[in-house]
This record gives structure tokens, sequence and C-alpha cells, in this order.
């Protein structure tokens, strides 16, 4: 079940577009509808959401600051901003949205939005099994920051904590690949969501690690990671 809010101060924009997202996943989304950004944020604090469809001008807490405090406890919350200010596009990039739909084209861009969330939101939702030295774990994969190969053991590094698991590294690229993960260096394959930055030969996570850019390797990844953020 996939959870959606949509935000606007609006009542005939926020039934419309719920009705489209209804459309798009008749049986498989849950709707929350908010007619202004306190009672979202509030409500944020308590439910996880999969997506957000936000107006930018709604009167007291407006749009892009709403994306602002709910982007600050949930990085992985798609953020589509549905609105007549087309002059904001740049502006909202800074929050990091998956979409930014305009009201006078939404007809015509909302289907191609949508269908390219349902793909993310599938993608970061996706789970793995891995096998380790005594067992079989179940790992998601949005939680996997980096794989690290060391005397043929790979160490997979989580958000919280870390994984030995028995395969190799050719195996797990292989297994990953279709989920965003790139070989930055032929003992590192990073999790294209959690690389926060790129200096000369070195990426940096989100999670304040340091890995390590293989010189020959790095224009192919700041082009892939380049391709892949356009729909993270």
């Amino acid at each position: 079940m996939v959870k959606f809010a949509v935000c606007d101060d609006e009542p005939i924009m926020v039934d419309y577009i719920s009705d489209k997202v209804r459309e798009c996943y008749p049986e498989e989304c849950e709707i929350e509808k908010y007619g202004d950004g306190k009672s979202l944020l509030a409500d944020s604090c308590r439910q996880n959401f999969d997506a957000l469809f936000l107006d930018i001008d709604m009167p007291g807490l407006d749009g892009m600051e709403l994306a602002k405090r709910i982007r600050e406890n949930n990085q992985y919350i798609k953020i589509i901003f549905v609105t007549n200010k087309d002059n904001l596009v740049y502006s909202t990039l800074k929050y990091v949205p998956f979409r930014f739909i305009r009201k006078s084209y939404l007809d015509e861009e909302f289907r191609e939005a949508a269908e390219a969330l349902m793909d993310s939101i599938a993608q970061s939702n996706a789970s793995l099994i891995l096998k380790t030295k005594d067992e079989d774990v179940c790992v998601k994969v949005c939680d996997i920051v980096y794989a690290e190969v060391n005397n043929h053991i790979i160490t997979l590094f989580l958000s919280q904590g870390k994984l030995k698991i028995n395969k190799t590294m050719e195996e797990l690229d292989a297994d990953l690949g279709k989920f965003g993960f790139i070989r930055t260096h032929k003992s590192f394959l990073v999790n294209y969501r959690h690389i926060k930055s790129i200096a000369h030969c070195n990426i940096f996570t989100d999670t304040d690690q340091c890995i390590p850019l293989s010189r020959n390797r790095a224009d192919e990844v700041k082009l892939r990671l380049q391709q892949l953020s356009r729909n993270k």
C-alpha cells in the first residue's frame, strides 16, 4: 500500500489531484487530503507518507517551507510541487523535488510524473534476501549505503550498522545495479541515494563516510549519478 498526501488551500484542487492519483493507482494507494501546510506537517511526524503533492502558494506555511521542514526528518519522501507559480521551478530545487507540475498543464504532465513516481517508490521499497555466515537476512535496498570488499569478504554498510555477506562483488553489482548502485572503485559499490557530494577522488555520503573514487571511473560515475538523480 502506497500512502500519498495532497495539500492545497483550494479544496477543489485537492479533490482534483486526489482523483488523478486514484486514477493512476486505483487499488494500491491511500490518500490523505489537507487544506493547509500546518496540518500536513503535524501528521507527517506520525504517518509514513511515500509521496506528497504540494501547492507552493498557500497562506501561513507555504509549500516550500513545508517541504524544507518535512525533508529535514525524511530524506526519502517524494515531493511533487503542483503550482501556478511556474517561475519558482528553480527555487524549489534545494528541496529535491521529484517533479514540478504546472497546474495549467496538469492533465498533460501528471500521467508521466505518476508513472515515474510509482517506479521510483517500488525501487525504494525493494528488499533483498542476503546470506550471511549464519543466516539469511532481509535487507531494504534503500538502507544500504555502500558495499566494500576486503580479502574476498563483502561488508554492507547500512544506514544503521553493517553486515557481512556471502557474495562476490560482481554478483552483488548484478543484483543492485538496477536499483541505482554505482561501482565507484573495484572494491566499492555505492547507493546513489546516499551520495552527498564528490570532491577530487572521494565520494562523501549522507552518513558522513568517505569512499574512494577511481580516476578512470570518475566521468562515468558522475554521468550515472546525474542520470539517476533526475528521478530521485
